[in-house]
């Protein structure tokens, strides 16, 4: 895998991210929380799986992620999630 390659796949999954942050901050609390039935129960707790999960990897990589979970406790509420986006 070249730097180029993974520089691509880093900018793909902030898009994923963003995008699926951006639905997220459009559901009501009671959407947010709802039991759905999947792996994860509620999409909070899908959010949370999938940003627990990243900022396990961002831990292995070299160098500095000051700014990777600035907005990490906001998934609690998707209220929050609108001031993280942008």
């Amino acid at each position: 895998m070249t730097p180029q390659r993974c520089v691509l796949l880093f900018d793909y999954n902030a898009w994923a991210n963003h995008r699926a942050l951006e639905a997220a901050c459009r559901l009501t609390t009671e959407q947010f929380v709802q039991p759905m039935g999947s792996s994860f129960g509620s999409v909070r707790d899908t959010l949370g799986h999938i940003f627990g999960a990243e900022w396990l990897l961002a831990g292995t990589l070299p160098g500095p992620v000051a700014g990777f979970a600035a907005g990490y406790g906001a998934i609690q509420r998707p209220g929050g999630l609108a001031g993280t986006l942008g």
